[in-house]
């Protein structure tokens, strides 16, 4: 998502009101997916390495492994004023919002940045990161990785992703000092199988009939990747347990399109009067991926979920990367699908026309969403347009069938 630096981010972004008196666990949760680096911060002064990676296909068993701190670098507010000097200024916000935090000192404290190869966006990032340091643009830095995975399902790029991944490992070990044998990993491995089983209950709660709001559900999935793995699944599993959650209500919308690494687009359908029980994307529902298998050579085995099993863009054959979304429009519990393509997104738009005829041919309507639902000002028009479009739903029931209701 591309834009000026000047843009103005919403006041408070993703707070939550008193009234919404959330349970302790939550509150812990929140507070790791609002301050992003706080807890790795924390490990780091403890003594603890922190290596942080960019995107969902980096293979995070392998820096646990490694007897480091994985954490996701994903900033979503902030300003670009530095990094407009160095990357253009059509490139994704994502990606200027990390350049600048480089550009500031602020990823100083990782040991070691892994950027993969699995969108040209984040190839752009690395690239843009080596330079900064080649012209000495800042004093420091991390050390920059590229993980070189491919994701066309061919014989010859998972053996070249594999050996990739080998040399990935060896890496962590020269960074870490700790070996990264099968035992770490199947440690490793046990850890974020548990996170991903937690996962999976949220989104079985999702769909129950007693849900959390969109806006709780997504905090609660986010944080996931600003923890370690141990103490978030404690967090999780207490806030299943403890149920305190606000109930979400309305239409039960899918999300489509550029992934949410934040939650403002799901508190606008809350105040909408809708609720989001899922998204196509590296955040929220697809989070609960399957399990890795524990049995034969665990690299191997993390390397192929990885490979194949998670959201990328660049995941081809086209049937196994649609897979998951069809399924969902032929889920019974599906009242329509929101598509986010804030302008100028050049990457998950090429797929929207087919999308689109998807959702019209399963029965179920849907709206297009323009705006970076960040950006003060920007939030009114979408909370109207939602409000507008769920209301296009129930007068839907009205109508005869396979008459789809859209709106832009």
């Amino acid at each position: 998502m591309g834009g000026s630096g000047r843009r103005r981010w919403a006041k408070s972004p993703d707070k939550m009101s008193p009234a919404e008196a959330p349970s302790p666990s939550f509150r812990r949760l929140h507070a790791a997916y609002l301050d992003r680096f706080g807890e790795a911060r924390r490990a780091q002064q403890d003594g603890k390495r922190i290596v942080g990676y960019v995107g969902n296909t980096v293979p995070v068993e392998l820096i646990i492994a490694a007897d480091c701190y994985p954490l996701r670098v994903a900033p979503i507010y902030g300003g670009t004023a530095s990094a407009d000097g160095y990357v253009e200024s059509f490139s994704d916000t994502d990606t200027r919002l990390i350049v600048e935090l480089f550009m500031a000192g602020e990823l100083d404290f990782l040991s070691l940045l892994v950027i993969p190869r699995s969108t040209e966006s984040y190839h752009k990032l690395y690239l843009a990161l080596r330079e900064l340091k080649r012209v000495g643009a800042t004093a420091a830095g991390p050390e920059l990785l590229l993980y070189e995975i491919l994701h066309t399902q061919k014989a010859s790029s998972r053996d070249y992703g594999l050996a990739r991944t080998r040399e990935l490992a060896q890496r962590l070990s020269l960074v870490a000092g700790v070996a990264v044998d099968d035992r770490a990993l199947r440690r490793a491995l046990a850890a974020t199988n548990r996170t991903r089983e937690l996962l999976g209950r949220l989104q079985q709660v999702r769909r129950s009939a007693r849900p959390p709001s969109g806006f709780e559900a997504q905090v609660v999935a986010s944080a996931s990747l600003f923890l370690e793995h141990q103490v978030y699944n404690e967090l999780l599993a207490d806030w299943l347990a403890e149920a305190t959650w606000q109930t979400g209500k309305g239409k039960r919308l899918l999300l489509k399109g550029y992934p949410l690494e934040h939650a403002q687009l799901h508190r606008l359908v809350d105040l909408a009067g809708g609720l989001v029980i899922a998204e196509d994307g590296d955040w929220g529902a697809r989070m609960a991926a399957p399990l890795i298998p524990q049995g034969g050579e665990p690299l191997a085995a993390i390397f192929g979920h990885y490979f194949s099993a998670v959201p990328c863009a660049r995941l081809f054959p086209q049937a196994l990367a649609d897979h998951w979304f069809l399924e969902q429009l032929d889920a019974t519990d599906i009242d329509g699908v929101v598509f986010y393509l804030p302008t100028p997104e050049d990457i998950f738009g090429w797929d929207f026309p087919r999308q689109r005829t998807a959702v019209e041919a399963a029965g179920l309507s849907w709206t297009l969403i323009r705006q970076d639902v960040r950006v003060e000002g920007e939030q009114a028009v979408v909370e109207a347009q939602l409000r507008d479009y769920l209301a296009g739903l129930d007068a839907r029931r009205d109508k005869a069938a396979g008459d789809p209701i859209t709106t832009s």
